[in-house]
């Protein structure tokens, strides 16, 4: 999960200068991001301090605060178009006001294809195009990561790859049947903040 989470971060516009400027100034190179070898017990732990400096990651901080429960499953489900559809984004404001609230990235695609948003950058149809044509053509995009709380198992949140969510209901037509999804499950996740 800490590999992918920095894949699709690294990946992204938003957040790939940050964690490149980590990387150079610990003197690694974007190839243990990028092509993680997960038999390398050294690279797995740099990793995990990567994101623990990038997003808080093992630290209680920033993403993962206090309330980020310390030991947390993780599994890689396949996640049917209609699963998918009712992943929430995080409970943070900018999420909550796309979404008129639902967490839903239908409805914030919906808004988008609606021009609720004219002149916004980031809810363009062209700006969520890149992301729809490489899950049609490739190369494969980094999977989805979301978590849900042991009692409330039906209730995922995105925990990373929310544009890309995005663009998948933009463009549903390119959706498989099934999309790969790391899901992490664990107790008290309702006390997390953004959950």
């Amino acid at each position: 999960m800490v590999a992918e989470f920095l894949r699709g971060e690294i990946d992204s516009d938003r957040w790939a200068t940050r964690i490149l400027e980590l990387l150079r100034s610990d003197g690694r190179a974007r190839s243990i991001v990028d092509h993680p070898d997960l038999e390398d017990p050294g690279a797995n732990d740099y990793r995990r301090v990567l994101l623990g400096r990038f997003r808080g990651w093992g630290r209680g901080e920033g993403m993962f605060s206090e309330w980020f429960p310390e030991w947390v499953r993780w599994d890689l489900v396949a996640l049917t178009t209609e699963e998918l559809a009712q992943v929430r984004y995080i409970a943070w404001d900018w999420w909550l006001e796309r979404s008129s609230g639902s967490r839903l990235a239908a409805d914030y695609a919906a808004r988008i294809r609606a021009g609720e948003f004219p002149g916004d950058p980031e809810a363009g149809l062209r700006d969520h195009w890149p992301i729809a044509r490489r899950l049609r053509d490739g190369p494969p995009l980094p999977r989805l990561i979301a978590v849900r709380d042991v009692r409330r198992p039906d209730f995922l949140v995105l925990v990373e790859g929310h544009v890309r969510l995005t663009a998948f209901f933009l463009f549903p037509e390119l959706l498989p049947a099934e999309l790969e999804v790391f899901v992490g499950t664990a107790e008290g996740l309702n006390r997390w903040g953004l959950y």
